[in-house]
């Protein structure tokens, strides 16, 4: 037998041995093939499970605010019927109103069941055929309580990308019978961009919400909102087919579905071409009857879509780059030893293995990014509680103050005693400056709008601070539009952001320096910008100067900016600032014609 095998010529064993190593090299690399594609498919159910988690946090927080509109509707309705307590109903109206506003409410109404208005606050843009519906559906209630929400809508002549929902509730008489509704509108688009807004996933992946029609009212490219999904993708790249996230869209998402899945689309952000993109989506429901305890929660029809997308190759990239490079040491190892198949399955396991660690070392910084944002709302809540206890200081000291004042007119003569007590006083006043503040920043109080030259109020600005610019060395230029046209806005409340940008500029500058003030307007708006020739501000200031509370300044409160924000937003105007260390700022002040 030996005899026979030292027989066979050396080429075909060099050939036997060459067959084998290319069929273990091969059966090796088919393994790792398949072991890659598994794995690769693990990673993406494990990030879409994660997306899928962002999508329902998203989901709860939309839920949350709508409930917190329904809780507000509801009582305004109850201060509404209230007649024995009407001027205080009124004022509690007004404040729950202003604090609504601020988060989206643009109207409010209470009508009768004729649909005519016997109470509204806001701009009172909801068409007819709205407020029909709004008779209609309330008039079908049961149980006074129970919430109606209209399908996202734009207004008559509307120009802006906003879509408004209506949500109403009956409103009945002490006999028991229909009298009328009440309603608030509010911006669906700025609930739901609010919700997502910072959100990412992943490196590049982000955040879109559509309605129930797939109208867009979030997504990270602003010009998508308002419009049709359907739409909208197509127009960013006409030459790709977008047939399997327009059936997702219409078979999942707009059938109120949760779940996960991957998608062809034809771009991702700035990158236009053919992408695969992991999707996870989950409905957003509101309930209909926010304030029933003895009856299961019910849901209004009306339901959104939260979807969170993120291309593959985040997750696919990086684990077909690690399998390739395991899988060619295993096919060299082959190469050199014929039997390394255990070898590449340790090693397969042994990144497999990898890959759940770098997993639950992603859930765990999330879920401490989740615990920080706790923490800063806890902090929020901390922050309002002492705003109310500043109240409850003030009495005091005036008191101090004035015994104060007292002792130190029946001790003159006794000047250490009396400089003791003027320090006492100045203190006092300096305390009761700051709790003035406090109290003026969280103060309720509705702008009176009147017409208004912006140059006169201006002008008065200047001559309250000339003694201050003077003292400061600082040049004053004026830049005033000859005729910037009328404008509805409280004198009074302009005048005082005006004020502080001044004050702010002037002690921006204390070796001296220059201040411009200009005026213009358009059609539509007025302008006015406070530019200095300081120092300017650190970009990493720039996106806190407006929080309250927050200063560079050593006895600064940190209020000044954060009231002209407030002030400016009651005008349903804006107050924007371009800064650039060591080239002075600007800020711009913008209010609308008709308030």
């Amino acid at each position: 037998m030996f005899s026979r095998l030292k027989e066979i010529p050396i080429r075909w064993v060099i050939v036997l041995v060459i067959a084998l190593a290319l069929f273990f090299l091969t059966l090796t690399l088919f393994l790792g093939l398949r072991s890659v594609q598994l794995v690769t498919r693990l990673g993406e159910n494990l990030f879409n499970q994660y997306q899928l988690t962002l999508a329902r946090k998203i989901a709860d927080d939309i839920q949350n605010k709508v409930l917190e509109y329904e809780h507000g509707l509801l009582e305004m309705k109850q201060l509404i019927s209230g007649q024995e307590k009407k001027a205080a109903a009124n004022l509690a109206l007004l404040a729950l109103f202003s604090h609504l506003r601020n988060q989206g409410i643009a109207e409010f109404q209470a009508m009768d069941p004729e649909g005519r208005s016997l109470f509204e606050l806001g701009l009172a843009e909801t068409p007819p055929e709205r407020i029909q519906r709004v008779l209609k559906e309330t008039r079908a209630q049961k149980g006074g309580d129970r919430i109606f929400i209209s399908a996202p809508f734009r207004l008559p002549d509307q120009t802006d990308p906003n879509l408004y929902i209506v949500m109403a509730t009956a409103a009945y008489r002490a006999d028991g019978s229909y009298g009328g509704a009440c309603f608030l509108r509010l911006a669906a688009n700025m609930i739901a961009l609010q919700a997502s807004m910072n959100i990412v996933s992943g490196q590049t992946g982000y955040v879109w919400i559509v309605d129930e029609q797939g109208i867009f009212l979030a997504h990270h490219d602003l010009t998508f909102v308002g419009r049709s999904s359907f739409e909208a993708r197509r127009e960013r790249n006409p030459r790709f087919t977008y047939q399997t996230i327009d059936r997702l869209t219409r078979e999942r998402l707009l059938k109120g579905e949760e779940g996960t899945a991957t998608y062809e689309t034809g771009w991702h952000r700035d990158t236009v071409g053919r992408i695969t993109k992991l999707i996870a989506y989950t409905p957003v429901r509101f309930l209909d009857q926010p304030k029933s305890v003895s009856f299961p929660p019910s849901f209004s029809p009306l339901f959104w879509s939260v979807a969170v997308v993120s291309p593959e190759t985040e997750v696919s990239g990086l684990l077909g780059t690690v399998s390739k490079q395991q899988w060619g040491s295993a096919g060299l190892l082959v190469l050199i030893i014929l039997l390394s198949a255990l070898g590449a399955i340790f090693l397969a396991l042994h990144w497999s293995s990898t890959l759940q660690e770098e997993v639950k070392r992603k859930t765990a910084a999330l879920e401490a990014a989740q615990k920080k944002l706790l923490h800063a709302e806890r902090l929020t809540a901390v922050g309002q509680g002492v705003v109310r206890v500043s109240h409850e200081i003030k009495n005091p000291l005036m008191v101090i103050g004035g015994f104060a004042r007292q002792v130190a007119r029946k001790i003159q003569g006794d000047e250490a005693s009396v400089k003791k007590l003027d320090l006492i006083v100045t203190e006092v006043q300096r305390l009761e400056k700051l709790l003035t503040e406090v109290r003026d920043f969280t103060r309720v109080r509705e702008p009176v709008l009147q017409q208004e030259d912006i140059n006169r109020v201006v002008r008065q600005v200047i001559e309250l601070m000339e003694p201050a610019l003077t003292a400061a060395s600082i040049r004053l230029t004026l830049e005033l539009a000859p005729d910037p046209g009328p404008c509805r806005f409280d004198p009074d409340q302009i005048k005082q952001v005006l004020i502080n940008l001044v004050k702010n500029a002037v002690e921006a500058m204390p070796q001296g320096g220059g201040i411009t003030l200009r005026t213009r307007g358009d059609t539509r708006c007025i302008f006015v910008e406070v530019e200095d020739t300081g120092p300017g501000i650190p970009q990493e200031h720039l996106s806190e100067i407006f929080n309250a509370f927050f200063t560079t300044k050593e006895k600064g409160t940190g209020l000044g900016l954060a009231v002209s924000l407030k002030i400016l937003n009651d005008h349903n105007g804006e107050l924007l600032v371009s800064s650039r260390e060591g080239e002075g700022s600007v800020f711009s002040i913008r209010l609308p014609r008709q308030a």
